[in-house]
């Protein structure tokens, strides 16, 4: 059934437990249900700024757009407070997670324009957006249609954001094929997804210079050689060592610029105990007593 279905029959009391529910439907359950909202590990739904194509070869400019970005905002705004903000690469429930990410990123529209002015992007055209030497200061979105309500709304946020430092986002929803017209080449300034796994090698497909999801196109021998390293290793203390150290890369080179960490939101009546669940939110029923 739909999602208003099944938070209506466990709000009831017709049924005892519904899962994978929205955000936006999670005030309408009563007191005595519990609501379990738990984060996918892997990769958060992040974006992809795209270092060898335009604008955002420049180191300042890709920190600018991060800094420029009101994340909390728009993401408590749209997901309702089940869905986390994400600091990092990798999500929080991910073995080798570092914590020490939280908080490195936040709103800063101020040294967002001081950035972009060091970078020379200091004058403005009749419609606001920044210039260098007659060009404005726009980046091309692509996104893989169809795109839900949710990621609509958090881009036209995104946009409205960084209007206010003078940068121009152009989003582009594309058909599968002429997206992957774009993305063979890379023929774009950013793209954006979120990538569910209990590995952080998922890191390496997406960083590694023959990574084939390295939308940033990072190409960094230091940053090769961390990852395969840690895939090598069979020392899992030295691995998530390594996985922190890139996360904490990240959060200066901004090749990646995490949003939010989707979760699996699941309503339990009080009737229920001994629930349990697996590593990506799904319930787990083995022990389960009705009352």
């Amino acid at each position: 059934p739909e999602a208003a279905v099944r938070v209506g029959v466990v709000a009831s009391g017709e049924a005892d437990l519904a899962s994978n529910l929205p955000p936006n439907l999670v005030s309408e359950l009563p007191d005595t249900v519990r609501v379990e909202s738990l984060e996918y590990p892997g990769l958060p739904y992040s974006l992809y700024l795209n270092e060898a194509y335009g604008v955002f070869a420049d180191e300042r400019v890709r920190q600018a757009f991060a800094l420029g970005i009101d994340v909390d905002a728009a993401v408590e705004e749209i997901y309702f407070g089940q869905f986390p903000r994400a600091w990092s690469i990798l999500g929080s429930t991910t073995p080798g997670y570092e914590p020490a990410t939280e908080g490195t990123w936040a709103y800063d529209p101020e040294a967002a324009e001081t950035l972009l002015d060091e970078a020379g992007w200091t004058e403005r055209d009749g419609e606001g957006y920044r210039t260098k030497n007659g060009e404005r200061l726009s980046v091309r979105w692509i996104a893989w249609t169809p795109v839900p309500d949710d990621r609509a709304a958090l881009g036209n946020a995104i946009q409205s954001d960084l209007r206010e430092v003078g940068v121009e986002v152009i989003r582009e929803v594309l058909e599968p094929g002429a997206y992957n017209e774009q993305y063979g080449p890379k023929t774009f300034d950013l793209t954006d997804w979120g990538f569910s796994g209990v590995d952080a090698d998922l890191l390496r497909s997406h960083l590694h210079t023959d990574g084939f999801q390295n939308a940033s196109q990072v190409s960094d021998p230091a940053i090769d050689s961390l990852l395969e390293e840690a895939a090598s290793t069979a020392d899992v203390e030295r691995r998530n060592e390594l996985y922190r150290e890139l996360q904490r890369w990240n959060t200066e080179y901004t090749a990646i610029v995490p949003l939010y960490s989707p979760a699996l939101i699941t309503a339990v009546n009080d009737s229920i105990t001994g629930l349990s669940f697996d590593l990506y939110g799904r319930p787990l029923f083995y022990d389960v007593t009705v009352d």
